[in-house]
């Protein structure tokens, strides 16, 4: 957090947000440990930015599960759905 707080103090026109959140212990990870994850960080990035800078979220190859595996969208509705709700607003 006191990363986030520095980078708002720089004023940036718009934040990065690259991806592969979730912590690297792969034993432990499922689709619902993923989209814990995935809203944990996002809640703390809106926390800091949310509406003062826009943040541009990306999928990393550890925000699915399994880890590096992104499933067609047809089969991927756990992961899209949540993000969809949310990201939709940032």
């Amino acid at each position: 957090p006191r990363a986030l707080g520095f980078s708002k103090s720089l004023n940036p026109d718009f934040v990065l947000r690259t991806g592969d959140n979730p912590s690297q212990e792969l034993w432990l990870e499922s689709q619902q440990y993923v989209l814990n994850d995935l809203r944990n960080i996002t809640n703390t990035f809106n926390k800091y930015f949310a509406g003062s800078v826009p943040v541009v979220p990306l999928i990393g190859n550890h925000d699915t599960y399994p880890v590096d595996e992104l499933p067609p969208l047809s089969a991927a509705d756990w992961l899209m759905a949540p993000l969809i709700e949310m990201w939709g607003n940032m």
